[in-house]
């Protein structure tokens, strides 16, 4: 058996619920996927960040595990581990863009499908989050002159309506709060505050955080499950960080003046 495997080349043939492809040689070549989780086989899915278990399942012994190997997909050719995959790994995110000029959200989804959503006038901001923490985002707009926040939950369809804020605040939906959903929350650049909603009690926070100039990038920096109040700096090209976990602050300098904030979790 060639051990020479590139998951993109050859032909997809599949056979007794075995998923096998043709390497360069022309040889074939099994691909299984072995989920820690569950201690057993499963064929290797279609859609790699989707890992499926299908029947028939394999049969005889798995491949060794690797020493303290932790819970994700082992894709082996023959003896050899050749890629592993998060079994619970989210899907892609769907690309979006929120158009002005007809308040239309236009979608290209994961499954490569379009998706069209009238919501929204030509002045409003997007904010989409996901409010109803069903782990699908909500399409919501919040609209500066009367400072109403307008949301269409993904999970039942149902409109909610939020009055919260004035017409120079910036709309920053997160989970500040660490309940799975999106809290209706503010930036106001006229006093550097920050004003949220809390979604698991109905409460409000304010904190006062950043200078003027400053552009508002919240993120889970600290890794607790919580988004942080954070900004980005221009003038000294630098990210300030509010972290919830001990409240402490802190910087970090990256970049040039005239750099563009992209907060993700690259790695």
């Amino acid at each position: 058996m060639s051990k020479k495997v590139k998951r993109s080349s050859g032909e997809k043939k599949e056979s007794n619920g075995f998923i096998m492809f043709a390497s360069a040689n022309r040889g074939l070549v099994l691909l299984v996927v072995m989920v820690l989780a569950t201690v057993g086989w499963a064929t290797l899915s279609s859609r790699p960040v989707l890992p499926i278990l299908s029947t028939p399942l394999p049969t005889g012994t798995p491949p060794t595990m690797p020493a303290n190997a932790p819970a994700r997909d082992y894709i082996y050719a023959g003896s050899s581990l050749i890629s592993t995959v998060d079994p619970f790994r989210e899907p892609p995110n769907d690309l979006a863009v929120w158009r002005p000029s007809d308040g239309t959200w236009y979608i290209l989804n994961s499954q490569q499908q379009a998706v069209y959503y009238p919501w929204g006038i030509s002045t409003d901001i997007p904010a989409p989050g996901d409010f109803d923490g069903d782990g699908k985002t909500d399409f919501c707009v919040f609209r500066a002159s009367n400072g109403t926040w307008y949301i269409v939950y993904s999970s039942n369809g149902s409109i909610q309506y939020a009055s919260y804020g004035m017409s120079d605040d910036k709309p920053v939906p997160a989970d500040f709060d660490g309940d799975g959903r999106s809290d209706v929350a503010l930036w106001r650049p006229s006093n550097q505050t920050w004003y949220i909603n809390r979604s698991s009690d109905g409460g409000n926070t304010e904190v006062q955080f950043g200078a003027s100039g400053d552009a508002p990038t919240p993120a889970d920096f600290d890794g607790d499950g919580k988004t942080d109040v954070a900004i980005w700096r221009d003038s000294t090209h630098s990210f300030w960080v509010s972290r919830s976990s001990d409240g402490q602050p802190t910087s970090f300098s990256i970049g040039a003046t005239g750099d563009q904030p992209v907060v993700g979790d690259y790695s």
